[in-house]
């Protein structure tokens, strides 16, 4: 939001999945993100970051220690985000060649099981209306 209302600065245009998922997190009032689903190492979780973990930033040449207790999405192998959908992995970023996404939309106390349903199938169908293919399964999962 701080940055979509910061008129002395363009908004960013990245890629047509990207600009989808940052529209509709805008619009929704959400956090959205998305990833390329074939650079995953196994499952994503939501965890607190451990001793030891780092990550590598869309456009850093090299990785950074993560704090202890820091709220991340992480692989088996690897941070690919930091601060719920705040900044991603460049290992995992979506780009012109990806072909599988994972997508996230983050709810909150102040967003409904409804509101958050409602916004990952409105950011799906902008997904699949720029960019073809299929959605193959949404799921909310409990708080």
């Amino acid at each position: 939001m701080r940055r979509a209302l910061d008129l002395s600065k363009a908004f960013p245009s990245i890629n047509t999945v990207v600009d989808a998922y940052n529209l509709s997190s805008i619009e929704r009032q959400v956090p959205a993100a998305a990833y390329d689903f074939d650079r995953l190492a196994g499952p994503l979780v939501l965890r607190f970051a451990e001793t030891g973990d780092t990550f590598r930033g869309i456009g850093q040449e090299s990785a950074e220690a993560v704090p202890a207790g820091e709220l991340v999405y992480a692989d088996r192998e690897q941070v690919i985000c930091r601060a719920w959908n705040y900044r991603d992995a460049d290992d995992t970023k979506v780009t012109t060649d990806t072909t599988n996404l994972l997508v996230v939309v983050d709810g909150c106390d102040e967003v409904g099981r409804d509101d958050l349903t409602a916004a990952l199938a409105a950011l799906c169908e902008r997904i699949v209306a720029f960019n073809g293919g299929c959605v193959q399964s949404q799921v909310v999962l409990p708080a």
